[in-house]
């Protein structure tokens, strides 16, 4: 018997957001939202993975992918109200061709932190932007800090996999770990820390190495761990912000509506 997995609805829900963002601004355009919700929400219910680790991931994507389609296809009228910083052709969006508004959309779907938007948070709220650079020089900053990175996760996840608490099982967990034990959840933060920069840092190189993006559009993604005294300031300023817009923006409109 065929198991089900949450990659087909995953992808399927991502065409259509996409599809839904490049179309032409309509009052019917949030109807694919309908479309969207089941296929982020049947998932869910689907038996689980193999660890604690991997049903979080699962569960953690599918819920930012309904948040974001509910913005994009519901909440905002996208073509009218964000823009490209840097974009000065004309006509408006709505207007350009159905290929120059798919790209359009594309970049929007996976600008995950607004760089280079409209809605780009201000400078405090990202990491720091790199100094000026050419391109081959970018890539080779950035090809030294992916291996220090992927070294570091390695050590860190070798380091886990000793720890019972950190086995995937749920038996043990560091909520019921005596107070000194409570001190291995920054291991879990390290592990967070270099798995997302690994990627990031090969993304960076992808894009600028092929004439995709300029170095100057790609600010650090964390900010300074000093700058992490208060948790406001941690999840605000220090920890990377591609969640902020979904974390916002559905539940300022929910603030919105009226009760009466």
């Amino acid at each position: 018997m065929t198991t089900l997995t949450p990659g087909p609805f995953i992808w399927a829900a991502e065409l259509i957001t996409l599809l839904g963002i490049a179309a032409r601004p309509s009052k019917y355009r949030r109807l694919l939202f309908l479309l969207v919700a089941p296929l982020c929400i049947y998932p869910m219910f689907l038996p689980k993975a193999a660890t604690s680790h991997d049903n979080y991931a699962r569960t953690g994507r599918l819920i930012s992918l309904l948040l974001v389609s509910s913005d994009f296809l519901v909440l905002t009228d996208v073509q009218n109200e964000l823009r490209l910083r840097n974009d000065k052709a004309s006509p408006h969006i709505s207007q350009r061709s159905w290929w120059s508004r798919l790209k359009w959309a594309f970049q929007l779907r996976t600008s995950m932190r607004g760089v280079g938007w409209s809605f780009e948070p201000s400078p405090e709220h990202l990491g720091p932007r790199p100094p000026v650079r050419t391109r081959w020089e970018f890539i080779i900053y950035q090809l030294i800090w992916t291996a220090f990175n992927s070294l570091a996760l390695d050590l860190c996840v070798a380091t886990a996999k000793t720890i019972p608490y950190f086995d995937g099982t749920g038996r043990e967990t560091l909520a019921t770990a005596p107070w000194p034990d409570k001190l291995l959840c920054w291991l879990y933060i390290a592990i967070s820390y270099h798995g997302l920069l690994v990627p990031f840092r090969i993304l960076t190189i992808l894009s600028v190495g092929l004439g995709l993006s300029q170095p100057h559009e790609w600010p650090e993604l964390f900010g300074n761990p000093l700058d992490a005294y208060t948790v406001r300031r941690a999840w605000g300023r220090v920890w990377q912000q591609s969640i902020r817009r979904v974390c916002t923006i559905p539940p300022s409109s929910i603030m919105c509506v009226p009760l009466d």
